[in-house]
C-alpha cells in the first residue's frame, strides 16, 4: 500500500513537471528573440575619404571629415534639467568655474562624487 501510494506521488509529481517548467511569464528575459531594448540599432562606422588614396591607408584620423571627441571638457553635474543654466551651448556662455573632465570617461564618476565633494554632503 505505501509503495503503491509513493509510485503514485511520483508518478503526480512527474506529470505537473512539464507544466510548471514550461510557464511562460510573458517577461523580456523568457523570449529567446529578444536581444536587446532601449538601444539604438548596431551599425558600422563610416567615415568618408577626400579621396581614393586617403582610402588606402585604412586610418579614420587621415579624414578631413574625422573629427575626435577626445581631450579634456569642461563639465558641470545638474541633478535636474531645470537647474542645468539655459544658455549653456553658447560660444560666449562663461564655464571658467565649470570642473575639467577627461573624454572618453564615465561622467557619473565625476559628476555626483564631485557635486557631493564640494558641497560637503
Amino acid at each position: 500500500m505505501r509503495k503503491t501510494l509513493l509510485n503514485s506521488f511520483a508518478l503526480l509529481s512527474l506529470l505537473a513537471l512539464p507544466a510548471t517548467m514550461g510557464a511562460q511569464t510573458y517577461q523580456e528575459w523568457d523570449d529567446v528573440s529578444i536581444n536587446s531594448l532601449n538601444r539604438e540599432p548596431a551599425h558600422t562606422l563610416s567615415i568618408p575619404f577626400a579621396d581614393e588614396a586617403a582610402v588606402s591607408t585604412s586610418q579614420m584620423e587621415a579624414s578631413p571629415y574625422y573629427l575626435s571627441l577626445n581631450g579634456t571638457w569642461k563639465f558641470r553635474w545638474a541633478g535636474t534639467p531645470q537647474t542645468a543654466p539655459g544658455t549653456f551651448y553658447q560660444d560666449n556662455f562663461n564655464v571658467s568655474s565649470w570642473d575639467d573632465i577627461d573624454v572618453p570617461s564615465t561622467w557619473q564618476v565625476y559628476g555626483p562624487a564631485s557635486m557631493f565633494m564640494l558641497t560637503g554632503r
